[in-house]
């Protein structure tokens, strides 16, 4: 996802800066970083968004007695009770939150960032 982000950024800025007498690692910190940030919000949503709902992993590899939020949603699921609706919707409003708390915080990030490596030349 980032590589789209990175091959937008054009190569004659690069130029410029180490003509110019910038070393490579300043070129990169003050040419590249700034004009692919947007992405890496994006990037870093996404991630965030896949590993916070992430549940078959989770229910894989965790102990019994730990439990990650995805998984204890479905334990109010059974057979016998059926689904108890209060604390399914009490638990995805938690898991919920801080997606779009982040959503926000980032937020002029995103449309900049969900547009930067969408055109192909």
């Amino acid at each position: 996802m980032m590589l789209a982000f990175i091959d937008e950024v054009p190569r004659e800025l690069e130029h410029a800066a180490r003509l110019m007498g910038a070393s490579r690692l300043a070129t990169i910190r003050k040419v590249v970083f700034p004009l692919v940030a947007s992405g890496m919000m994006v990037t870093l949503l996404f991630v965030f968004i896949l590993n916070w709902s992430e549940f078959l992993l989770a229910l894989t590899l965790s102990q019994p007695r730990v439990l990650t939020l995805p998984v204890l949603l479905n334990k109010f699921q059974s057979a016998v009770e059926g689904r108890l609706y209060g604390p399914q919707a009490a638990i995805g409003t938690v898991v919920t939150i801080p997606v779009v708390i982040l959503g926000f915080l980032i937020q002029k990030h995103l449309v900049k960032g969900f547009s930067f490596g969408m055109i192909r030349r």
